[in-house]
Parts: C-alpha cells; structure tokens; sequence
C-alpha cells in the first residue's frame, strides 16, 4: 500500500473541485469546517452545493490547473478529460484525487468519522465496501463517552505542560486515566465529579 493516511491542516487552503455532480458534492463534504478555499467549476452545478465554496458555471479545462491550487478533485464523467487532467496535476506536482479511478491519484480521501476531537480515517484499496463495514463499525469504538473523556484529557493535557512539576509525567499520567471505570462513570452521568477529580491531577 504506497498510499499512507495523515492528517493535513487544510485551513486557506486552495481546492479545485472539477466536476459538479453528486461525486462531486460528497467529495466536497470531505473539506467541511476544515477552512479550505473551494473553487468548484463545472457546466451545470447541483443545487446542494453549500454557500461556502466558490461555484463557476462553466466546461472546466486543463488550464485551470494551476500551482494556486494545493489539491484538485477530478469528478467529471468525461475519462479523457480526467485522464488529461491528473497528467496535468503531476506536470504541475498538484496533489490530486482522481474519482473515477481512486487508485491512480496522489490524494485519496477516505471514509472518516468524528466524534468530538477524535477523528479516525478508513481506506482499504478501492473497496468500498471493507470501509463501510469499518465505518458502521467504529460506534462501538469511539463512543460518546471516549469522545467526551478525550475532550477532558486533551485540558488535562495543556495544563500539565505548564506546569513544570507534571509535565515530565503527562504521559502517564493521561495513560492511567484512559480507562474503562472512568469511561463508565461519564456514561453513568458523573461527567462533571470526574472532570474535578481530573483537572486536580495538576
């Protein structure tokens, strides 16, 4: 698998999204509240289209390709374009997703689910399926209570490391609260005694 996942800071970030079919709204979806500049151009765009991405109603060329841009999404139904298209992106050394053949891209944008500051990505080689059976599985992984507990480890966390005393030992100290009896106490309602009985571990 030369494809490896990282998390990339997207924010005034240039995007062009080529193509304005439903590809090409769900691949959209991907850079949501993620502060990326959308430019999306295509000859007849769906209505769903959010307010937040700049639309160009018009035939998109190879042309409006350009290193302005720091990734492209090739979603129209035309093969030769497509294909024309990525040539382009890797003579201009542009990360690019390629929607009609996933696996020839630079970029793939994978299957992702978030729960509070926890986000968690699934790819699995251009089988869809295996990541949609991951993905309806991760409720039982990544639970509101995780969710919840993580958002109060991560203050746990910037605290210690301005305390000079504990932030030798915030490590441990985060790894022996990450547990299932504390996971039980938020999911029994007691959020609020845990969240004093952990931020006094500063």
């Amino acid at each position: 698998m030369t494809h490896k996942p990282f998390f990339i800071d997207l924010h005034s970030k240039r995007v062009l999204i080529l193509g304005g079919g439903e590809i090409a709204i769900r691949k959209l979806g991907a850079f949501s509240g993620s502060g990326a500049l959308i430019t999306l151009i295509a000859p007849k765009i769906n209505a769903e289209i959010p307010e937040w991405a700049e639309k160009i109603e018009r035939n998109a060329t190879v042309d409006d390709i350009t290193k302005a841009f720091f990734m492209v999404i090739i979603a129209t139904n035309d093969k030769n374009f497509n294909e024309n298209a990525a040539k382009k992106c890797e003579t201009e050394e542009i990360l690019y997703n390629r929607c009609d053949d996933g696996l020839s891209g630079s970029v793939v944008i994978p299957m992702h689910k978030n729960r509070g500051i926890i986000s968690a990505a699934i790819y699995s080689e251009g089988v869809p399926a295996v990541s949609k059976y991951v993905y309806e599985n991760l409720d039982s992984v990544i639970t509101p209570e995780l969710a919840a507990l993580a958002a109060l480890l991560k203050d746990l966390r910037t605290a210690l490391k301005s305390n000079a005393s504990f932030s030798c030992k915030k490590k441990e100290i985060i790894a022996g609260l990450l547990n299932i009896e504390n996971l039980e106490r938020i999911k029994k309602g007691e959020f609020e005694s845990l969240k004093q009985e952990i931020m006094s571990c500063q």
